[in-house]
């Protein structure tokens, strides 16, 4: 569908984005993500971050750099459902050996993508 804007171009406004507060165009299909520490299970959109998931709902997740990889504040901890999360890429790694309580399953909320699926996490507080 297509209609002029206020300069007088078309623009086609069927694609406009809806969804979750940054109004980002993603595909609806939804996965969960559980935070125990806040006891709440959230929707989300695959390719965010569960970075990008903790802020939109609300869920306290430090994160001193800014969502960069440049430190070890949004660590957490993939307690189930880490095939449904972006492979560990070589930054992530390397950044990750300096976190405190680094253990199996240790994650950037940063860095780890969202696929389909469900994933239940702990944020560790350094």
């Amino acid at each position: 569908m297509l209609s002029l804007n206020s300069a007088g171009f078309d623009r086609d406004v069927s694609r406009r984005p809806t969804g979750n507060s940054f109004n980002r165009m993603k595909s609806y299909d939804e996965t969960t993500v559980t935070f125990l520490h806040a006891e709440r299970q959230v929707a989300a959109h695959p390719g965010d971050t569960l970075l990008d998931v903790a802020l939109d709902n609300g869920i306290d997740l430090p994160h001193e750099c800014g969502g960069n990889c440049s430190c070890t504040t949004c660590h957490v901890v993939i307690l189930a459902g880490s095939a449904n999360l972006s492979p560990i890429e070589e930054p992530e790694a390397y950044r990750l050996q300096f976190a405190t309580d680094n253990v199996a399953g240790s994650r950037l909320a940063c860095q780890a993508l969202i696929k389909p699926g469900s994933i239940t996490v702990e944020i560790r507080r350094g």
